[in-house]
């Protein structure tokens, strides 16, 4: 999991290997809020296209 969190350029968390150790959980925790809300978007905008 950590591999394929990595391989993308993480959003809202610049400079990841030298803040990895002190603020790795609290990125993550970031990227999770993210990809969520991207989630949720995209969920809202397939959901708009079925009623038109």
């Amino acid at each position: 999991a950590e591999a394929a969190a990595y391989s993308l350029p993480p959003p809202l968390t610049p400079n990841i290997t030298a803040t990895r150790d002190s603020s790795s959980n609290f990125s993550q925790l970031l990227k999770f809020l993210q990809d969520s809300k991207q989630y949720r978007l995209h969920q809202d905008d397939l959901r708009r296209r079925e009623e038109n």
